[in-house]
């Protein structure tokens, strides 16, 4: 691998799908964070309580305002996005989470400081080391906030603490610190990004068609179950097509399969380039055959697209004999299903468009047929 490809990758800089690959990240995340998050309440009681054995009441007061006001409001609101936050929603709450925890850790450790209680930096360095490695931030939004918190603490440390020979130590730790934790977090992303683009490309030859790069007839068959579900719950009118390139057996024949290949690839990218809104689907069913849905108005919307489909193909001036006017041509038939006709299993509304189908390749093709049920 090329070095800059593997910094690329590593840091996300032009990874394509870095959303998609953060949304993944958090989906699997979510019950280790639900585990972290049990955790950190767990050591949070524990070291209030241990407060006790090295201060007076006073003083640990003093700290439990550090330790538990910043951080218990910020647990909570991370619990409930746990539960009901979308990805981003939630990745924006972890990242303002780890910042006010790790700022919190600072303010425990200055105000035992400044009471004459040695407690120990190494505290800390752990909470620097949990943010890269248990927080479920990606690396850049890791080193930000953990060099936000480095910088506060030198900062604060050096200003109120004076800048001795211990001073300078914890910058070297903390220094090595984040250079650790930030080399551990890049070859955590960079492997679980190389993962999660295998897992596309092995999802996208499972789903898709590898000649026209439209939906396989699995994954129509899927698409065209999940559409049929949400146009029955919102009374939605869905125009279901089954189109036939005409004569393509004489393509076959004349020209050779490899001709035939880029013929359907040409007919697969004229028809997907007219169903382009968000709910369109289109996939191969076999052979040169294409299944189109797409959802409408109304009966006549449905029908300007099938003279619109009809027309993409007829421009593409691809030559066929077998063709009266020598071009190749498609076959289209509809079905137009209303919220009555929803209640049928949708396979019934796909026989009944093939039915259409070859009616108009009796009627003499290069045409369509629609009905409405």
């Amino acid at each position: 691998m090329d070095v800059r490809h593997w910094i690329r990758l590593g840091f996300g800089v032009g990874y394509e799908g870095e959303a998609g690959f953060r949304r993944a990240l958090l989906s699997r995340y979510r019950a280790v964070l639900s585990f972290v998050l049990l955790l950190e309440v767990f050591l949070l009681l524990a070291f209030s309580a241990s407060d006790l054995l090295w201060a007076d009441w006073h003083e640990a007061a003093v700290l439990w305002q550090w330790r538990l006001l910043p951080t218990l409001p910020t647990i909570a609101l991370l619990a409930i996005a746990l539960r009901r936050a979308e990805d981003e929603q939630l990745y924006r709450v972890i990242r303002w989470h780890a910042l006010i925890l790790g700022l919190a850790i600072e303010g425990v450790i200055f105000s035992a400081w400044d009471m004459g209680i040695p407690l120990p930096r190494e505290g800390f360095i752990i909470t620097l080391l949990a943010i890269f490695a248990a927080s479920g931030l990606l690396l850049l939004d890791a080193l930000v906030v953990t060099g936000v918190l480095i910088l506060t603490f030198v900062a604060v440390s050096g200003w109120r603490y004076a800048m001795d020979a211990r001073w300078e130590m914890d910058l070297l730790f903390l220094l090595a610190t984040w250079t650790l934790g930030g080399f551990s977090t890049f070859v955590r992303d960079m492997s679980l990004r190389q993962i999660h683009r295998t897992f596309l490309t092995l999802q996208q030859e499972a789903t898709s068609d590898y000649l026209t790069e439209t939906d396989n007839r699995r994954q129509l068959v899927r698409n065209l179950e999940q559409l049929w579900r949400r146009a029955q719950r919102h009374g939605w009118t869905l125009a279901i097509m089954m189109a036939d390139l005409d004569h393509f057996k004489r393509i076959n024949d004349e020209y050779g399969h490899d001709e035939g290949d880029e013929y359907l690839q040409a007919v697969a990218s004229a028809l997907s380039s007219s169903m382009n809104r968000a709910d369109d689907i289109v996939g191969r069913y076999g052979g040169e055959e294409f299944v189109l849905i797409s959802v409408v108005k109304s009966r006549e919307e449905a029908e300007r697209l099938c003279q619109r489909l009809v027309q993409e193909v007829r421009e593409l001036e691809l030559p066929n004999t077998a063709s009266p006017g020598g071009r190749q041509t498609v076959s289209i038939g509809c079905v137009v299903v209303g919220p009555a006709g929803l209640q049928l299993d949708w396979s019934m509304a796909v026989k009944l468009a093939d039915m259409l189908l070859y009616l108009q390749k009796a009627a003499g093709r290069d045409g369509y047929q629609i009905a409405r049920v």
